[in-house]
């Protein structure tokens, strides 16, 4: 996680010089406002169903989404 939040904050001024700001500051608050929301249905999903996000992915798709789950968050 940490190695991709450094990256992504010292690639910020780039992004924003290539994109301009208008764009660049649209951007950026579009990507707030869809992380916000998504944050706010994990947490309905965990205190809906309960137990670890392998659980969930095994409550949405079967074994196979707890396997994938798994593996996104051990890659991650």
């Amino acid at each position: 996680f940490k190695g991709f939040v450094g990256s992504g904050i010292l690639f910020l001024p780039n992004g924003f010089q290539e994109a301009g700001w208008l764009f660049g500051i649209i951007t950026m608050l579009v990507s707030v406002v869809v992380t916000f929301y998504c944050i706010h249905l994990l947490i309905k999903v965990k205190l809906k169903v309960g137990g670890s996000y392998s659980d969930i992915g095994q409550m949405a798709w079967g074994s196979f989404g707890k396997y994938v789950t798994d593996i996104c968050i051990a890659v991650a």
